[in-house]
């Protein structure tokens, strides 16, 4: 049965401890267990940053009380809007085979960062990076890949583009995906819409706050099982 789990953040802050240049940040982002050095670039748009999202996403996937040990073991994941690239790491490392993606003028950053924290051939061979434009028809390769889970962090913050999202997630998830979402909430009557549309296929409750951060922070973990789903 196809399910979502929906991350909802409600700050907008990123994680500290950064070192800069005049163009590139270097962040040490600690995700559950792991710590990872993240390159941004801060002249580039907002697929070239690090975000909150990520690192919620990051620290529910990698809490053993809820996935225990040996639960990603070759799991196939797909990240959307993968942006600086730090979930394909974790995922490897904790033993899935992921493939990020985003917009090709994000890859060259995502890649970077994906070689700067993934350091044995086999973690490398499990993380694959791709480039895939929501508003294009999903690749083959992609799209006929029976995904065990898609996952997308803070990938909600344009209201132009929830359709083109909507779209590819009913092209990617499959009646045995799981699908996991986080995000900051922006602009409550737009996002709205969009979950709205999302409940059109999803039933959507909510999970413990207590299994993706430690701190006292307005967020909603919602989880939501597909209702029906369409190629649209």
């Amino acid at each position: 049965m196809l399910q979502a789990v929906l991350l909802l953040e409600a700050l907008g802050k990123k994680p500290s401890g950064a070192h800069t240049t005049s163009q590139y940040m270097e962040r040490n982002a600690t995700i559950g267990r792991f710590t990872y050095k993240v390159l941004e670039d801060m002249t580039g748009d907002v697929g070239h940053l690090l975000w909150m999202g990520a690192v919620l996403m990051g620290s529910y996937a990698s809490n053993r009380k809820v996935f225990p040990e040996g639960h990603w073991d070759k799991k196939r994941v797909l990240e959307l809007g993968a942006g600086t690239g730090v979930l394909g790491p974790l995922f490897a490392d904790i033993g899935s085979t992921i493939t990020i993606t985003d917009l090709p003028d994000v890859l060259p950053i995502l890649r970077s960062n994906v070689d700067r924290n993934l350091h044995t051939p086999e973690t490398r061979r499990r993380c694959i990076v791709k480039p895939l434009d929501w508003m294009q028809e999903v690749s083959s390769d992609i799209a006929s890949v029976k995904w065990d889970y898609v996952v997308a962090g803070d990938v909600v913050y344009n209201p132009s583009l929830y359709q083109a999202l909507l779209v590819t997630l009913l092209e990617v998830v499959g009646p045995n995906t799981e699908f996991l979402l986080a995000y900051q909430p922006r602009e409550a009557e737009r996002e709205q819409r969009f979950f709205a549309s999302l409940a059109y296929y999803f039933d959507i409750t909510t999970i413990d706050k207590s299994l993706y951060s430690e701190k006292d922070e307005e967020m909603d973990v919602l989880s939501a099982e597909a209702r029906r789903i369409y190629k649209i």
